[in-house]
């Protein structure tokens, strides 16, 4: 007498793949918990100091040198050699920053400088609640309605790429702007923020006048505050205004720095554009890098997942809050931006640069 065994199931395709997201989630949620300890570091000096200290040092003499509890600064070492962003001597306890590292978390005037990045993720989870609560309403969240911790780290994160790239790559990038800027040009920041590209480009550009545009009252106090210590406040005025109802045209320039994609009526800001633009003026909109669609973008651009996160949280819903028509999320792409303005008034617009980071476009009437 025999018997025969039933054959086992083949696992399905789903099955086979739970452990691999099991093992990418585990890797994401790593990430996601260490990104903290990058924030603390930037926040405390801690990056800072051990780049100062230099190798070997100890958990007990960086705690010194920034005024921190040793136990904490123990494990927040230790965190971050298991990330490998820090080196760990096993024969006398110390570490020191892995190659590479200072230019990235502890020099802040390096162009390469990230750190402020993880103030900026620190308020995706402090403003969960908030989120949550979007989703299930309207979708909108005013912009100023954020953590407070959000201003400061987009002050700083995109303070590195203005200080590294308006001047020497953006600007060059768009033939004649450079030396209208140098024979003196009137100015539009739309959606200046902090201020920080208006003063960059008034203190390498004296003869030109500058006014920076913005809806949210704090960010121009702010922006007035770094003009004043940048020494450059005679040649700048900032007004609160929408980018639908600012005046003082023509300008010979007008700017669009990383805001487009977060205004409502993005159309009517355009078309508003060419209203107050001349006849022989020019647009410089810089965006955050996309492919020309959307699956082009989740090919080639590797911080895809970061901008979507970001584009969820902070600019699609500052958009909504705004009750426009049209929510473009930071990775709308160029032609997305070339049909825009096609459509609302401009006959010229070219991709003028691609970074990794940004595409740095213009528009002519």
């Amino acid at each position: 007498m025999t018997t025969t065994e039933a054959p086992l199931p083949t696992p399905s395709t789903d099955e086979l793949a739970v452990p691999d997201v099991l093992e990418a989630l585990a890797g994401e949620m790593a990430s996601a918990a260490f990104v903290s300890m990058v924030a603390i570091g930037d926040r405390l000096g801690l990056y800072a100091a051990l780049a100062d200290l230099g190798e070997g040092v100890s958990a007990g003499a960086l705690a010194r040198a920034t005024a921190c509890n040793e136990r904490l600064v123990l494990e927040w070492l230790c965190s971050n050699a298991a990330a490998g962003y820090v080196t760990h001597d096993p024969a006398d306890d110390t570490f020191a920053l892995a190659p590479g590292v200072a230019a990235v978390l502890a020099v802040a005037d390096s162009p390469t400088f990230l750190a402020p990045a993880a103030t900026i993720i620190r308020t995706l989870y402090a403003d969960q609640e908030r989120l949550e609560a979007a989703f299930r309403g309207d979708g909108g969240i005013d912009w100023g309605d954020h953590h407070e911790c959000l201003f400061g780290g987009v002050e700083r994160y995109f303070a590195t790429a203005y200080e590294g790239q308006l001047l020497p790559s953006w600007i060059p990038a768009v033939p004649g702007l450079g030396e209208a800027l140098e024979a003196g040009a009137a100015v539009a920041d739309v959606g200046c923020g902090h201020g920080i590209s208006t003063a960059l480009m008034a203190a390498a550009y004296p003869a030109s006048r500058f006014t920076g545009f913005d809806f949210h009252a704090p960010s121009l106090d702010r922006a007035r505050e770094v003009a004043v210590a940048e020494g450059v406040d005679d040649r700048i005025r900032y007004e609160q205004a929408t980018a639908t109802d600012y005046d003082g045209g023509p300008y010979d320039v007008i700017c669009f720095f990383d805001a487009l994609h977060d205004m409502g009526d993005p159309a009517a800001a355009i078309r508003h554009a060419g209203s107050q633009l001349a006849d022989d003026g020019v647009v410089l909109l810089v965006e955050m890098f996309a492919g020309a669609d959307l699956a082009t973008t989740f090919a080639v651009n590797p911080l895809a997942k970061w901008s979507f996160a970001a584009s969820t949280a902070l600019c699609t819903p500052s958009a909504l809050a705004q009750r426009g028509p049209l929510a473009l999320g930071n990775q709308a792409g160029p032609a997305r931006m070339e049909e825009l303005f096609r459509a609302n008034g401009f006959t010229r617009f070219r991709v003028a640069l691609e970074t990794p980071f940004n595409l740095v476009m213009e528009a002519r009437p």
